[in-house]
């Protein structure tokens, strides 16, 4: 049988989509979209040079983690409040 990712909970919350799936061997996925502009980076080192474009507010993003708390912090990157990041990691089975 082939592993799946299951959909556990599909809104709105704080005002952006919100997808929620878990993997059945373990493991969180969020859905939802980007909270603010990003201007970007350039990040060198002796060898190469890593370039990373400016994306807008409302891009459609993913966040992945094995435990709760790493969708946490991912969610509190992406602009979530404190609160809403709460809810989110709340819908999640444990």
């Amino acid at each position: 049988m082939a592993d799946t990712w299951k959909s556990i909970f599909k809104g709105v919350i704080e005002g952006r989509p919100v997808e929620i799936e878990v993997y059945d061997e373990g493991g969180y996925r969020v859905h939802t979209t980007q909270g603010t502009d990003d201007p970007g980076s350039v990040q060198s080192n002796d060898s190469s040079t890593l370039i990373i474009s400016p994306t807008e507010q409302g891009r459609q993003i993913t966040i992945e983690g094995e435990t709760p708390e790493e969708i946490r912090k991912d969610l509190l990157s992406e602009s979530f409040s404190e609160a809403t990041a709460n809810i989110i990691v709340g819908k999640l089975p444990v």
